[in-house]
């Protein structure tokens, strides 16, 4: 029930700020000029989104299989409303370097969704313990990043600022939307093709494998696209950082993929226990995956800090339009373990050569 809400979540962020705070950090302006046009843009649309959502709601978790997952999912979804009042000054902490105090911000958070969704848990809330204990954390969050955060940023409105944010955003929300459509999608396909614990061990086995992507690539995300603006204009130190930024990340991944693939067994063993066990064969196929999706985030970052907006969409669009089918005969043929196989073949094979064709040609 928990996994079904959180696909909902999950796409919901991806569009919720319509791309518009990317603009903080790529544009050399003065922030203050347009933060508050861009947090009015942001708290808006996530209003609108979860507005959505909470009426259609039934539809979708009948759609999933789910249909008791409702009030889980109303619950949870209100951390999109809440995103929408954090995702300015949190970009804004990103584009200054303050990575200590987006990691007081995170750990305060982390603290209360822990506790409180275990203590929940353990007096039999079910799964909407985790809802609330994830809702109650982007609460501490909030409060933290508007606290620290060095520009003190409230609504605002300016329309030539607005329409000049949604014109640079909208095509990243846009490849952001299909990001995440790609990463959720093989999610839909299970849960179509499969029951309920198929499904849960899917998602357990596709969280394992994202541990690389989570410890490291996201760590770098926070600054890669600001570092790689900075020095957009300067081609021989952009491509020197990219290099060695990217030999270091894979340095420090490489062995946890392959640990997560050859120990995938003893491991859900000795951490969930014996019923998580089954998720093995499907966390040996898509440790492969966890390390080519952090070479694509590298990519897809310094295409953003290149403008290069419209290419990240007809790339993401090729990614969906290649593995969505590529699921639907994997899971048909082979259950889970097939739709993880259908994820990493596309990935390695089509979507990771389309990035760097595109990259080569902008030099």
């Amino acid at each position: 029930m928990f996994a079904v809400a959180l696909v909902a979540l999950t796409l919901l962020q991806a569009f919720n700020e319509l791309g518009v705070t990317l603009a903080l950090v790529r544009w050399e302006r003065d922030v203050r000029e347009f933060a508050p046009t861009a947090l009015t843009i942001a708290v808006s649309s996530s209003a609108v989104l979860y507005a959505v959502v909470f009426f259609a709601a039934p539809y979708y978790c009948d759609a999933m299989g789910s249909p008791d997952a409702v009030p889980v999912l109303r619950v949870l979804c209100l951390a999109v409303v809440l995103d929408g009042i954090a995702v300015v000054p949190a970009t804004i902490l990103n584009r200054e370097f303050l990575q200590r105090t987006r990691f007081l911000c995170d750990a305060s958070a982390f603290v209360v969704v822990t506790t409180l969704t275990i203590t929940l848990a353990l007096s039999g809330a079910g799964p909407m313990s985790f809802a609330i204990g994830q809702v109650s954390g982007n609460v501490v969050s909030v409060a933290c990043y508007l606290l620290l955060c060095p520009v003190r940023v409230r609504p605002g409105w300016d329309p030539a600022t607005a329409r000049e944010l949604v014109r640079f955003g909208l095509p990243l929300a846009a490849a952001s939307l299909l990001v995440l459509s790609v990463t959720n999608v093989d999610k839909i396909v299970v849960g179509a093709y499969a029951d309920e614990v198929a499904l849960g061990l899917y998602l357990m086995a596709f969280n394992q494998s994202s541990l690389p992507l989570q410890v490291f690539s996201e760590a770098a995300r926070r600054v890669s696209l600001a570092g790689f603006a900075r020095l957009a204009d300067d081609r021989p130190r952009l491509e020197q950082s990219l290099g060695r930024g990217t030999g270091l990340l894979v340095a420090a991944a490489l062995p946890v993929c392959v640990l997560l693939a050859c120990y995938a067994y003893p491991m859900l063993h000795v951490v969930y226990g014996s019923q998580w066990t089954p998720a093995a064969v499907v966390l040996q196929v898509l440790a492969g995956l966890g390390l080519l999706r952090i070479l694509l985030f590298i990519g897809y970052d310094l295409l953003v800090a290149l403008d290069g907006n419209r290419s990240l969409v007809w790339l993401q669009g090729l990614w969906l339009a290649a593995v969505l089918p590529a699921l639907v005969v994997g899971a048909r043929v082979d259950g889970i373990r097939g739709a993880a196989i259908a994820q990493v073949a596309v990935a390695a094979v089509v979507v990771l050569p389309a990035f760097a064709w595109v990259i080569h040609r902008r030099g």
